[in-house]
């Protein structure tokens, strides 16, 4: 586990695509997708954080803190920073945090140690993204707090919104995973086929 890294669960989104369900919440193999999310992070990670806006009360039998962001519908961006604000103040001895999306039940269990261990020595402030050989994939990224303030600043006054552009502010490096599926999102009703339960 790394203690000074803290994670943030992306689930500010509705699941469009699933009729504008509250996706975190929907099930998937006999659990809500966010508790397949949570259940890949606690092992690699001191904290988490969950970025979401609305009824924080809808995730209270989870345990774990909520960040709502100021720019509800700007992106995940607003969130990330929304939770590293958060955990800047609730857990001082953490120095980077990892974000990942809520629809991403199959994360790599080594996803953290990857990531942490592609820093570059001597703890340059920089930007980690998983990647894969389809694409990289820009939610998941492992993020210094230390940096953050620059981004803040791109977003507020220089209407910076992409992840892409964010972990490029931060000299931003892809981290190559082999497995592409450990990044599959669960996010149209098809899946169903493949063990979606039952969303009526």
């Amino acid at each position: 586990m790394q203690d000074t890294i803290a994670a943030v669960v992306l689930a500010g989104g509705m699941a469009r695509r699933m009729g504008g369900r509250d996706k975190a919440l929907v099930p998937y193999r006999g659990m809500p997708l966010i508790e397949h999310v949570l259940n890949r992070l606690r092992p690699q990670v001191g904290n988490i954080v969950i970025s979401a806006n609305g009824d924080a009360g809808r995730f209270q039998h989870l345990g774990l803190p909520v960040a709502a962001d100021d720019h509800p519908g700007e992106g995940p961006l607003a969130g990330i920073l929304a939770a590293a604000a958060f955990c800047r103040g609730a857990w001082p001895h953490c120095t980077h945090m990892v974000s990942v999306p809520v629809d991403a039940p199959f994360l790599p269990e080594n996803l953290v140690a990857r990531l942490a261990t592609a820093q570059a020595p001597g703890g340059q402030a920089a930007a980690m993204t998983a990647a894969s050989k389809e694409r990289a994939h820009w939610t998941v990224t492992l993020w210094p707090l230390a940096g953050m303030a620059a981004v803040d600043w791109a977003f507020n006054d220089q209407g910076l919104r992409r992840l892409e552009g964010a972990a490029g502010l931060l000299k931003g490096q892809l981290v190559m995973f082999e497995d592409e599926q450990a990044f599959a999102n669960i996010n149209f009703l098809p899946e169903r086929e493949e063990g979606l339960d039952d969303l009526s």
